[in-house]
């Protein structure tokens, strides 16, 4: 069902709840969290394809090595400030 309304049906629930600090649709900073009607459908159209699930799939192997890179980072500097995106 979830697939069905997320993905298939997806054009169908173009509405949102408006939110008081929320951007009007004609403003830059609108985001797919934050639009509402024809432009949420329009960022959602574009956003589709990269989230398949094959295009996951392969995000997979890089996560995993950039995860292990994290906690080799975290476990060398316990206790010790440093920056992170080193």
């Amino acid at each position: 069902m979830i697939q069905e309304i997320f993905i298939k049906q997806f054009a169908n629930f173009t509405g949102r709840k408006h939110v008081p600090a929320q951007y009007n649709d004609n403003n830059e900073q609108v985001n797919v969290g934050t639009a509402n009607k024809s432009v949420w459908k329009r960022h959602r159209t574009i956003l589709n394809p990269t989230f398949s699930s094959s295009k996951l799939k392969e995000l997979f192997p890089l996560m995993k090595i950039c995860s292990d890179r994290f906690i080799k980072r975290l476990d060398e500097n316990v206790n010790k400030e440093f920056n992170i995106s080193m």
